[in-house]
């Protein structure tokens, strides 16, 4: 990976602050957020909003079109054979860094709850869940 970013991530930090925050809003069932540029994360925590992640993967070394290279012979500049390399890197990729992430979340949900099993930590999270419909 040659890059990550929550969300809208650099393309937002183009725009004025105030084309880059979501409003929020309250009704029956809550606070609500009226866009997510957030993408999910405020302030290093969940905000209840879909949590998105974009990743940048280098180009696939694949080129039809030599480049030059040097002959490490002859030391003569020639154009470098051609060959066919992984074209499928990208999904398998993907379900890497969706592991990745999903590791990181479980370890701060963890590290959130005093559970040493399942059960216990889906109750304490509908707990918590239900203190913050308080607000």
């Amino acid at each position: 990976m040659k890059g990550v970013s929550i969300g809208d991530g650099f393309e937002i930090s183009r725009h004025p602050g105030s084309q880059g925050m979501d409003e929020i809003s309250h009704d029956a069932d809550g606070y609500h957020r009226l866009s997510n540029h957030l993408e999910g994360l405020e302030g290093g925590m969940t905000n209840g909003m879909p949590l998105i992640i974009n990743a940048a993967m280098k180009p696939i070394p694949t080129l039809y079109k030599a480049l030059k290279t040097v002959n490490v012979v002859t030391k003569e500049v020639e154009k470098a054979s051609v060959e066919r390399s992984d074209t499928t890197a990208i999904v398998p990729a993907s379900i890497v860094i969706e592991n990745v992430v999903a590791i990181e979340l479980a370890k701060a949900l963890t590290n959130s709850f005093n559970a040493d099993n399942l059960a216990r930590l889906q109750e304490q999270l509908a707990a918590y869940r239900e203190e913050l419909r308080g607000y």
